[in-house]
């Protein structure tokens, strides 16, 4: 009887051990202070032709990540933005979500690259309020892209 279940039990207990943690490592790689080094924007019509594009120095902002919170900071202004946030797998891409839209008007950002001092995340803008452009051109949705680099 034991030499029957004792297999059973080795292979339970393999399927329960070799879990992934899906947001432990990222989470805790994005820990500690970020400038913002620009802005990158791709406005798109609606067949999906991109119709501008634009590179803007950024507004020197500070994004700290400890844990689950992290704060939003200027050099410009006294006040400080917080909120939580964690980093989720989707298939082979992580994304960073926002709970408080006040830091980034946008709460889900695509984790395109990350190096120990660089991380650029984009996020996909098809709010009409969000799209300005040229009045001869038509843009339906674009991508906005932000490039931070580790603080000293």
């Amino acid at each position: 009887m034991m030499k029957k279940i004792s297999p059973f039990l080795l292979i339970l207990c393999l399927l329960f051990a070799c879990k992934k943690d899906e947001t432990g490592d990222a989470t805790t790689s994005l820990n500690g202070k970020w400038s913002t080094g620009g802005y990158h924007f791709e406005w798109y019509d609606a067949s999906g032709i991109v119709v501008s594009r634009g590179v803007a120095d950024a507004i020197k902002t500070y994004w700290t990540f400890e844990k689950s919170q992290m704060t939003l900071s200027y050099d410009f202004r006294s006040d400080v933005i917080t909120s939580g946030y964690k980093v989720v797998n989707k298939g082979t891409e992580k994304h960073l979500l926002i709970d408080n839209a006040s830091i980034a008007v946008q709460t889900e950002w695509k984790i395109k690259s990350q190096t120990d001092q660089q991380i650029k995340i984009s996020t996909k803008i098809t709010d009409p309020a969000l799209i300005t452009l040229l009045p001869f051109r038509t843009a339906v949705s674009g991508v906005k892209t932000i490039y931070l680099v580790r603080e000293k």
